[in-house]
């Protein structure tokens, strides 16, 4: 007897099989993510959370000061690891100090901080072996200087009154790649003072509201603080920033 099929019902009958596979496949796959996930050693470092770090940096610097003790600190040399059983005794030593003057921390957290603070110690040997200490001293400044007035600025911007609009078109300003950079440098009756690149492709509308926010930060301050801070000058340098793609119309010359 012949039997004769439809050209529906062959389509039918391949949707069902193709189903049936991907069904398959599908299963296999998740079966596969799920050995991957487990077997997976590799974990990111947790960043460890500011009073820990504070903590942990302020005793290990206590610990090596003292003259009773046998404190050595990290040994930061390129070929001795973290795990080094002296490092990690250093470890031990930091967790049973931190720890018993603060009980909220966990040993995970101070171990973290620990380890940052080891890398942190790392770069700074390197940087001396290699003769660059004081420069990258000087640059570790230049960007901290940077992100505190970054900083500043945003949360000085947050205190003043703005309409929504006007609040909007300039909050497309307050990103880093708008703020000048600085370094240190000498007036002409030699008092230090930080000197401004200029980036002459921003407008005068941006000066004008960078100038504002921080003269509102200033206000802020003490008048002890105002006197100890040091003064920005624009400088004679000029930038070599290129301003950025997202940059509004307004906001350039």
């Amino acid at each position: 007897m012949l039997v004769t099929c439809t050209l529906k019902e062959v389509h039918n009958s391949l949707s069902r099989l193709i189903k049936q596979e991907i069904g398959r496949l599908d299963k296999r796959v998740t079966a596969i993510e799920h050995l991957v996930a487990k077997n997976t050693t590799t974990k990111k470092q947790e960043v460890p959370k500011p009073p820990v770090r504070k903590e942990v940096r302020l005793t290990y610097n206590l610990l090596k000061e003292s003259e009773d003790s046998d404190f050595r600190g990290y040994d930061v040399s390129p070929s001795v690891a973290f795990t080094h059983e002296r490092n990690k005794a250093i470890t031990k030593k930091l967790i049973d100090v931190v720890k018993a003057g603060n009980k909220e921390f966990s040993s995970k957290d101070i171990r973290n901080a620990a380890y940052t603070y080891y890398k942190s110690l790392g770069k700074e040997h390197r940087a001396k072996s290699s003769g660059k200490y004081d420069e990258t001293v000087v640059t570790k400044k230049r960007r901290e200087r940077f992100n505190r007035k970054v900083t500043q600025r945003c949360t000085e911007f947050l205190k003043l009154s703005y309409a929504e609009e006007d609040r909007k078109k300039r909050e497309k300003v307050l990103i880093p790649e708008m703020i000048s950079s600085d370094e240190s440098d000498h007036d002409e009756q030699g008092k230090s003072v930080f000197s401004v690149k200029e980036l002459r492709w921003r407008s005068d509308r941006v000066n004008n509201f960078f100038v504002k926010l921080d003269d509102s930060v200033d206000k802020r301050k003490l008048d002890q603080a105002i006197r100890q801070s040091k003064a920005r000058k624009r400088g004679k340098k000029v930038s070599t920033r290129s301003p950025p793609i997202s940059a509004p119309k307004w906001s350039l010359k």
